[in-house]
C-alpha cells in the first residue's frame, strides 16, 4: 500500500507554498491573446459579437489561459467575467450566476424565469459595458442531458446574448464541444461567429513532443530549495512525459511531490527514490 508522507512535517519549509507561483508560459498563450485582441477590434469597430473556442482534456492548460488573461496587466482596462461550469448547470442557473458576478447585490429570486434573467443579464452587461465572458467547462452545460434539442437550446442562448450585448464570448471545454457545433445544423450561426478554435491536446508529433519536454526543463529549473538535477536530463524529460501521459497538471504534481519527498527526507538532493515516491503519488490519485 502508497503511504503518503505529512505534509504537516514539511509545511513550515521556505519553499514548501513556491509552487502556487510557478508559472511556465503556455504555448498558445500569444495565439489566445491574438485571437482575443482580433475579436474585441471586431466587436468594437464593427459591432460583431464573436467567440473563441478553446478545448483541451484535462490538465492541458485551458484554464491556466484564461486566468493568464483575467490576471494579466496589460487586459486591467477591460470589463470581463469569468465563470466556471458544473454539472448542474442549466441557462436559468447560468444566468443568475453571471447576474451575480456583475453585481454581487443584485436582487435576484427563483421566481425570476430563464427569460426574465437573460434580460436582466443582458442590461447588466450592456450597464457595465462588461466585454468579454468567459465559459469554463463549458460541456457540462451544453451536453447536460444528451439531447440535440437541448445543445441547439444552449446554442441559441449564446448566440443570443452575443447578438444584443456585442460581447466576446470565450466558450472553454472538452474537445467534444466541437464535435457538438459540427454535427448541429442549425448551428451555423454560432459557427460562423468563431473567430478561433484552439484544441490544446497533445499530440505524439515532434512538435508536442518537444513542447512537452521543454516544459519539463523549464519547470524543474524554477524549483527552489531543492537540486533536482536527478531529474534535468532527457531521460528523465521522457519518463516524466510518459508517465504523466504529456499533461501539464500531471508533470507539475510528479515534481511537487518528488520536491516533497527530499525536503521530507532533509535532502538538498533530491534521488531516484523521490521521483518515484512522485510517480506513485501521482497514481495513486488516478
Amino acid at each position: 500500500m502508497f503511504k503518503k508522507i505529512r505534509l504537516s512535517k514539511i509545511i513550515d519549509h521556505p519553499h514548501f507554498n513556491q509552487f502556487e507561483k510557478i508559472t511556465v508560459k503556455h504555448r498558445y498563450i500569444d495565439e489566445f491573446e491574438c485571437a482575443m485582441e482580433n475579436s474585441l477590434i471586431e466587436s468594437k469597430i464593427n459591432g460583431n459579437s464573436k467567440a473563441i473556442i478553446l478545448v483541451g482534456d484535462g490538465g492541458t492548460g485551458k484554464t491556466s489561459i484564461i486566468e493568464h488573461f483575467v490576471e494579466g496587466t496589460q487586459y486591467q482596462h477591460i470589463e470581463l467575467k469569468s465563470i466556471t461550469l458544473d454539472s448542474n448547470t442549466t441557462v436559468k442557473s447560468l444566468s443568475g450566476a453571471l447576474i451575480q458576478k456583475i453585481d454581487p447585490n443584485y436582487s435576484l429570486n427563483n421566481g425570476h424565469s430563464t427569460a426574465e434573467r437573460t434580460n436582466i443579464l443582458v442590461n447588466l452587461i450592456r450597464r457595465n459595458e462588461i466585454q468579454i465572458l468567459f465559459l469554463d467547462e463549458f460541456q457540462h452545460i451544453l451536453h447536460g442531458n444528451n439531447s440535440s434539442d437541448h445543445e441547439l437550446v444552449i446554442i441559441d442562448w449564446v448566440k443570443s446574448l452575443m447578438n444584443a450585448c456585442k460581447i466576446v464570448v470565450v466558450i472553454a471545454g472538452i474537445p467534444s464541444i466541437l464535435d457538438t457545433l459540427d454535427t448541429i445544423q442549425d448551428a451555423g450561426q454560432l459557427k460562423r461567429r468563431i473567430e478561433e478554435k484552439i484544441n490544446l491536446n497533445i499530440s505524439q508529433n515532434e512538435e508536442d513532443v518537444l513542447y512537452i519536454l521543454r516544459f519539463i526543463k523549464t519547470y524543474i529549473n524554477k524549483v527552489q530549495g531543492v537540486n533536482l538535477e536527478i531529474l534535468d536530463n532527457d531521460e528523465m524529460y521522457k519518463a516524466i512525459a510518459n508517465e504523466s501521459q504529456g499533461k501539464l497538471d500531471r508533470i507539475v504534481k510528479i515534481i511537487k511531490q518528488t520536491t516533497y519527498s527530499a525536503i521530507f527526507h532533509d535532502r538538498a538532493v533530491a534521488n531516484h527514490d523521490d521521483f518515484s515516491y512522485g510517480v506513485k503519488h501521482l497514481h495513486a490519485s488516478d
